[in-house]
């Protein structure tokens, strides 16, 4: 048993002054005070005066940093970048990639594949967890900074082969719904576990391949999250409520930014 504590502890809904944290085999099994409960005998105590304990972060839309992408197979560029994340306090993330051709795509998601089954809770850095993939089933219109040549239509055999290259480990997809083939991959994908998030969609104002509003079409998807809201999808106007407005609308979808 080891008892962790401090000067206060956050919780998603509450603040803990003088907190005494329990751990047994890397688990959290007992949040409480000092003033409520001593430590037990035997336990391994480490206290941090001043400091506020408080829950890690989750990064699960990121592509790299300290000059390393992480769809590079670099053992040791991808173990700098995992430290520098953990040293601001982001435990663990899910690598994302982006657009590229086919065979680039597929190297990265059997390369990511490799390092999360290898990952290490106990290690010095963030552990991925699982893959983010992001391209190349985007709309043309919204692409930000995807190569246009690389981009394509969402298939069932296409998704089959990256899931097959990852060996199940995509757990987020950005996806456009409005691209041909898009629903049928959507619906695929969510019934293998898969958190399809509505991203870099929304026609342009002369196009007429969206059939329906991006409200409509996402309530007929199984998507669960919005990506780069404002930033690569349709956006509000007086006739519209575009991606992200609809988005802030589906309580059951989580909304999230790129900066």
């Amino acid at each position: 048993m080891i008892a962790l504590t401090a000067a206060a502890l956050l919780t998603p809904r509450e603040r803990i002054e003088q907190p005494l944290l329990l751990l047994d085999d890397e688990k959290i099994v007992e949040v409480s005070s000092r003033a409520a409960r001593e430590v037990a005998k035997g336990a391994r105590s480490f206290d941090f005066p001043g400091a506020v304990l408080a829950p890690a972060y989750l990064d699960i839309h990121i592509h790299g940093g300290m000059g390393h992408d992480v769809m590079e197979p670099n053992a040791e560029g991808l173990a700098r970048f995992e430290a520098f994340l953990a040293q601001h306090g982001v435990a663990a993330y899910l690598p994302t990639t982006v657009t590229a051709p086919e065979e680039n795509i597929l190297r990265a998601l059997d390369w990511l594949a490799k390092r999360i089954e290898k990952s290490d809770a106990a290690g010095a850095g963030a552990r991925p967890l699982g893959i983010h993939l992001e391209g190349p089933f985007i709309s043309h219109a919204r692409r930000g900074v995807h190569p246009p040549e690389y981009l394509v239509p969402p298939t069932l055999s296409r998704f089959e082969r990256y899931w097959q290259a990852s060996r199940g480990n995509i757990k987020v997809m950005t996806i456009a719904p409005e691209v041909e083939g898009a629903m049928e991959v959507i619906a695929e994908a969510s019934r293998r576990g898969v958190c399809c998030s509505l991203g870099h969609s929304g026609p342009s104002p002369t196009s007429r391949t969206l059939k329906s509003s991006p409200r409509s079409q996402s309530r007929r998807t199984a998507s669960r999250s919005v990506s780069c809201p404002f930033f690569s999808t349709s956006r509000p106007t007086a006739r519209r409520r575009g991606v992200a407005a609809s988005g802030r609308e589906e309580r059951r979808r989580s909304f999230r930014s790129t900066p």
